[in-house]
């Protein structure tokens, strides 16, 4: 529950805003400013996945959104000067590439993220668009139409968001209620619709075992591609929390000679700037920020041997793909 300022004839008035009212005005609220900036956007998810049946009914905590391409920098810039401030990012490195840019306000309940790309679609994020946006629908929400996704993009997304961190609890808990929707209620069209989106949007590897669990036919490819490796080593390394450990083991492996020595300091010992804008909770005094950053670095060596075997495993596995292709 948030409290939002209304300005009327000089008064000020303080309005209750629940999560569920928030989404819904900011769904609205982002397609709007679409339509300002000239652009296409997707709802991603929320209320009309439940609308399809995919999921239950529930209470999300964002909303999200894909825009297009070329669409992106002004919608960003149209909701931050209305007082959607980005959320703080260290530029730690990661393993999957930055997908979203997350907006919050300070009235708001709920963040917006915008989204470049969607995780697990390893097209171009102009092939996937244009993918996605043929199968839109109309959607009413707070008295507005916006375009979502069909039942059958609206699935994968779903597919994909759960296999991205397959051990999760949620996860755990909606991937299988999915499938068992989609095996009750799509038709063998639609279950050949969405094999043919996949191979569209080159979506087929990370959602593999969607697709085959609600009896797509599709082939596996022949070799993983990088992207699916990243996919893989970020799966394994939410559900061992050591995801920031192999980011920055990437981040070190790949850093010219010369650089390797600023990037490992900044492993080891991020500013006191990074460390409050990660956890704005830990003590902010010099001596807690000492303590913060021993117990960050004692974390990461617990995680290094796990992290280090499962990137060693992946590069070991990429250059026999590749060794492989240029045989062929």
């Amino acid at each position: 529950m948030s409290d939002l300022n209304v300005q009327d004839s000089g008064v000020q008035l303080r309005v209750r805003m629940d999560s569920q009212a928030a989404i819904a005005l900011a769904s609205a609220l982002v397609s709007h400013v679409a339509q300002i900036a000239d652009t296409r956007i997707l709802l991603l998810k929320g209320p009309a996945s439940a609308s399809h049946g995919l999921r239950r009914p529930r209470i999300s905590s964002d909303v999200d959104a894909l825009v297009a391409p070329e669409g992106f920098s002004s919608v960003a810039r149209i909701l931050k000067k209305s007082s959607w401030i980005e959320r703080f990012h260290s530029g730690a490195p990661e393993v999957v590439a930055p997908h979203s840019v997350a907006l919050f306000h300070a009235e708001w309940p709920i963040d917006i993220d915008l989204h470049r790309v969607f995780p697990g679609f390893f097209a171009s994020a102009s092939v996937t668009f244009e993918a996605l946006w043929a199968r839109r629908e109309k959607y009413v929400i707070a008295n507005q139409e916006v375009f979502v996704l069909d039942k059958v993009a609206d699935a994968l997304v779903l597919a994909l968001h759960s296999l991205r961190k397959p051990n999760d609890p949620r996860s755990v808990i909606e991937y299988p209620d999915l499938v068992r929707r989609v095996k009750d209620t799509f038709s063998h069209s639609d279950l050949l619709e969405l094999g043919e989106l996949a191979q569209v949007t080159s979506s087929s590897e990370a959602a593999l075992p969607f697709l085959r669990d609600v009896g797509v036919d599709v082939d596996a490819p022949q070799s993983a591609s990088q992207q699916f490796i990243a996919w893989q080593i970020n799966a394994q390394d939410h559900a061992s929390h050591a995801t920031r450990t192999t980011g920055w083991l990437i981040a070190l492996l790949d850093a010219p000679l010369g650089e390797r020595v600023y990037v490992l300091r900044r492993a080891l010992w991020p500013s006191a700037e990074s460390m409050l804008g990660e956890d704005p909770s830990i003590d902010s005094t010099p001596s807690g920020i000492r303590r913060a950053r021993i117990a960050r670095l004692g974390r990461g060596i617990r995680a290094l041997p796990v992290s280090l075997s499962r990137l060693l495993r992946s590069r070991h596995s990429l250059r026999a793909a590749r060794r492989k292709n240029v045989r062929r």
